[in-house]
């Protein structure tokens, strides 16, 4: 009696994948017809399918496979051999269509191609859809056409500069990318006594995004900046090595008004610390560290300077632990403050 059971439930399951659904009544190349586009941009194909009893329900129908396909000529897309895997898109036209849709463009080099789409229903044959009303057959149901350009360069709609504290802040968009590597921050100072500046200085490095059609911000602080005046440029990069510089923009710090030595940071600190000082006037400046019991251990500054804000580091690797005094000198006045090493 169990033997007779068995088979007749693998009867039923065998009847089941015999009398599975695998034709479809239509489908065909939706839209758009053609496009040009430049190289890294998307372009969007859709596709529709009817299969009766399995579309015309409402959501995706069961089983439904379906890929947008291209080819550099114009030939019967079952000989076709490159296909991107749709997605589907929801249900569309009167007959409860399945539509689909997938990003032709992204993938493809500069050329001339024509695409088409390919569905199956529960793994059965293929059927190939034409634009713009059924089945492709190369007359009145044809493949679409796609013109990919040179690809578009980065496209910097702004940069600026803002100063905030002892800081620059530089922020810049870009409309499209395609293969942005990323941006160089360079960086030019303006000395205080000619009209003299000195060369490009890379300060940073900004990640890009690759290829985008999409706006993307990007912002790059330079911190601890000396006062003066100082100018800003990008330099991007693509994936294979070439460049274009950005416009220049310019920052000006002011100098300090008044005389400052400003506490260290870290502090306390293992085993570097760095010290600043605002300087209102050019001065000879001395800064001095000293131990507890006020013998100096070591000179950071000694010379002239122009006035400006200006920071130093303190290895004290050599040092034990302890409190140590620094002191900055210009000109008649003097200040000190204590640091703490703690190793």
């Amino acid at each position: 009696m169990k033997k007779i059971f068995y088979y007749f439930i693998i009867i039923i399951v065998y009847s089941s994948v015999l009398n599975a659904q695998t034709n479809i009544d239509w489908c065909n190349l939706q839209f758009p017809e053609s496009g040009t586009i430049n190289q890294g941009q998307e372009f969007i194909v859709y596709a529709q399918i009817y299969v009766a009893g399995v579309t015309d329900q409402t959501g995706q129908g069961t089983g439904i496979s379906c890929w947008i396909g291209y080819s550099t000529t114009n030939t019967n897309p079952n000989n076709w051999t490159n296909w991107i895997s749709a997605t589907y898109n929801g249900d569309a036209g009167n007959n409860n269509n399945d539509e689909y849709k997938a990003d032709l463009g992204s993938s493809l080099l500069k050329g001339n191609y024509y695409y088409a789409s390919r569905f199956s229903i529960n793994s059965g044959s293929y059927y190939y859809g034409g634009y713009p009303s059924g089945f492709w057959d190369g007359t009145n149901n044809i493949s679409g056409t796609l013109t990919v350009g040179d690809p578009m360069p980065v496209e910097l709609t702004s940069f600026s500069a803002s100063v905030i504290g002892k800081s620059v802040k530089l922020n810049w968009k870009t409309a499209t990318e395609v293969n942005n590597y990323g941006f160089e921050i360079l960086r030019q100072a303006h000395t205080s006594t000619s009209l003299n500046v000195t060369d490009w200085e890379k300060i940073g490095f900004v990640n890009g995004n690759g290829n985008s059609n999409l706006p993307k911000s990007y912002s790059f602080t330079d911190r601890n900046v000396n006062s003066g005046k100082y100018s800003y440029r990008l330099k991007q990069i693509d994936n294979d090595g070439t460049f274009e510089h950005s416009k220049i923009v310019e920052a000006d710090l002011g100098a300090p008004t008044k005389f400052e030595l400003i506490q260290n940071y870290p502090n306390p600190f293992n085993p570097t610390t760095t010290i600043s000082y605002d300087l209102p006037e050019a001065a000879n400046v001395k800064l001095t560290i000293f131990n507890i019991l006020g013998q100096e251990i070591a000179t950071l500054v000694d010379g002239f300077k122009e006035a400006g804000n200006y920071s130093v580091n303190f290895d004290a690797d050599n040092l034990d632990s302890g409190l140590y005094i620094y002191k900055l000198q210009a000109g008649s006045q003097v200040q000190t403050k204590k640091m703490t090493l703690i190793k």
